[in-house]
């Protein structure tokens, strides 16, 4: 990772260069900004390493899924901790919680290799009458007498399964559990055999969505006040019909207090909406020009559409490293704990007390009690920072766009966007995704807490309160690290004094950012809610036509309800893009005003 340190940056207290020297100098006259805080995720990650390649010589996170036998050693495996092979003992007979080689008689092997009771065995031996004696003059003979009476006996007291609990839900008792598992089954096949209907589905989508971002292009103020006129039809239209509905309940003489409630809260609804569409008409305005100028930097600017692409990629790449990783580091924790429990804690050395020769040592732990924690905060902290750094690109790359004069010889800002990242402010984007991280860890351990708490409800409430309020400061936050990003990407500021100045620049400016906002966003909303209605229909007419009903498909609104989805995430995937764009002119329009 290189560091250029060239001259000097801009402090918030000086005048600013004009946008054509920031055109310039979006890729010159900048310092390394918060190097510190990359030394400590360098340091950090290490420690993550360092947890997991232990935890990966030492732990058995297959026990979660194969389950133990009364030595906590996994069926089927060399168990590296107690140094017993059980390869030659694959199956787990849980009634005796021992490994076997083959699974008694009246059971059979679950699909994880776990003996359960075979339930056609069992209802067979229950209804059988024995229409002869056994003879007694054989011991293989009696032994299975005695078996089957034993088998008999249990069978009273347990109902049988047959198939694993954790894999055909037999924690459902008899009929319920066959009716989840079949219904299971349905809806898989239903699935595979809609595959291609589904495609069609998701092309349906990606053309609507398309669709959509060229009308957001070429006919923005069209689609703007289109949606608006007609939330506000429907608006005076509910008031007058439920007022209608309350003068002909009276007529009739009946109750009509509903519509008389419903007419006034209709009313009053309607009057604020005119009112603040009369006040915010020229903000609405602006939100048209904004999307305009997306657009703009949409045809200029088409690989941006990748961004979020090879995020995403990134993201399920790194999560599925650390979900591996994870999967020893809390069964290591669980055995810490398992012998904590066993062999005894000393709470006043802090230290566990060992009868016989530990597995781990017990500083290490001590490490592993804390493993799990670690590793979320890692999880959350590295995906904030692909997110982060998203963001940093495309306002990068946006703002070359912007400031420059000439926009067909911008080169390749994409590239530039990311160069000036890696070279002077990936330390920044580290902090800012840092606090962001924190605040999440903070969220969910007070949703831990919520949950052991549940029978308090003094205790309850307030970590209730606690995690709403969290959640409303962590939206601000990443409000304020977006735009501080922006500005970073423009002035090369470090993080504190860039998060500063966003939060003046935005502050001056709410009336108009929240008009901005709520009309952008409901702007968007509209688009993918008419994504979804495409691909919706087009299901629906497919199975109004009998193509589902000849394929055999019994649960029609599977296959539709999962179209639905994906079609969902495909045109959240498309206006995501141009969300971005849209929110990052905003603050660039607050700059340039700044600057002039």
């Amino acid at each position: 990772m290189g560091c250029r340190c060239d001259t000097r940056v801009y402090s918030a207290e000086e005048k600013k260069p004009a946008p054509d020297v920031l055109a310039k100098g979006l890729s010159q006259g900048r310092n390394c900004t918060n190097m510190t805080w990359i030394v400590v995720l360098v340091l950090y990650s290490a420690l993550m390493l360092f947890v997991s390649i232990e935890a990966i010589r030492l732990a058995n996170p297959w026990k979660f899924i194969y389950g133990t036998d009364s030595n906590r050693d996994v069926c089927g495996m060399r168990n590296r901790v107690s140094g017993n092979d059980l390869t030659s003992k694959p199956f787990l007979y849980q009634e005796t919680s021992s490994c076997v080689t083959t699974c008694p008689l009246g059971y059979v092997v679950s699909r994880l290799q776990r003996c359960v009771r075979d339930a056609t065995y069992f209802r067979n031996l229950s209804g059988a009458v024995e229409s002869s004696e056994r003879p007694v003059d054989s011991s293989h003979h009696i032994q299975q007498q005695h078996r089957e009476q034993r088998q008999r006996r249990e069978l009273r007291q347990m109902s049988p399964v047959s198939q694993d609990a954790i894999y055909r839900f037999s924690i459902l008792p008899g009929k319920q559990g066959k009716q989840m598992e079949g219904l299971l089954e349905s809806i898989v096949q239903n699935i595979s055999l809609c595959r291609l209907e589904l495609f069609y589905m998701c092309l349906i989508a990606v053309g609507c969505s398309v669709f959509i971002v060229l009308l957001l292009r070429f006919l923005t103020n069209l689609i703007v006040w289109f949606f608006l006129l007609t939330i506000t039809a429907l608006s005076i239209g509910s008031t007058i019909f439920l007022w209608l509905q309350y003068d002909l309940k009276q007529r009739r003489k009946e109750p009509s207090h509903l519509f008389y409630y419903g007419a006034i809260s209709s009313t009053v609804g309607a009057a604020v909406y005119l009112l603040i569409l009369f006040v915010l008409r020229k903000r609405i305005h602006l939100t048209a020009t904004l999307f305009q100028e997306a657009g703009r930097a949409l045809s200029s600017l088409p690989l941006l559409f990748l961004q979020p692409l090879w995020t995403l990629v990134v993201s399920i790449g790194f999560s599925a490293l650390w979900l591996y990783s994870f999967m020893f580091v809390v069964a290591a924790a669980a055995d810490v704990q398992r012998k904590r429990e066993d062999e005894g804690y000393n709470h006043t050395l802090g230290q566990m007390v060992y009868t016989s020769s530990p597995s781990y040592d017990k500083h290490l732990a001590n490490i592993f009690m804390c493993g799990p924690w670690l590793h979320l905060l890692g999880l959350l902290w590295w995906t904030r920072i692909f997110l982060a750094c998203q963001h940093f690109i495309i306002a990068g790359s946006v703002a070359s766009w912007y400031f420059s004069r000439y926009k067909n010889a911008l080169g390749f800002p994409i590239l530039r966007a990311t160069s000036i990242l890696v070279a002077y402010h990936l330390g920044s984007i580290i902090l800012g995704s840092l606090l962001t991280s924190l605040m999440q860890l903070l969220r969910i351990t007070l949703a831990v807490a919520s949950k052991i708490a549940a029978h308090n409800r003094c205790s309850h409430c307030c970590t209730v309160c606690c995690s709403c309020c969290l959640a409303i400061f962590e939206r601000f936050l990443k409000y304020i690290n977006r735009n501080a990003y922006i500005l970073i990407s423009i002035h090369g500021y470090p993080f504190c004094e860039a998060a500063h100045e966003a939060f003046g620049l935005l502050s001056s400016n709410i009336l108009r950012l929240s008009a901005i906002n709520s009309v952008g966003d409901f702007i968007l909303f509209l688009g993918k809610v008419a994504v979804v209605a495409a691909s919706v229909i087009f299901g629906l007419e497919m199975q109004q036509a009998g193509e589902m009903q000849e394929m055999g498909v019994s649960y029609y609104w599977v296959p539709i309800l999962l179209g639905a989805i994906f079609a969902w995430l495909i045109a959240d995937y498309f206006l995501a893009v141009y969300e971005i764009r849209v929110f990052t002119m905003e603050p660039l329009n607050h700059i340039i005003w700044a600057l002039l």
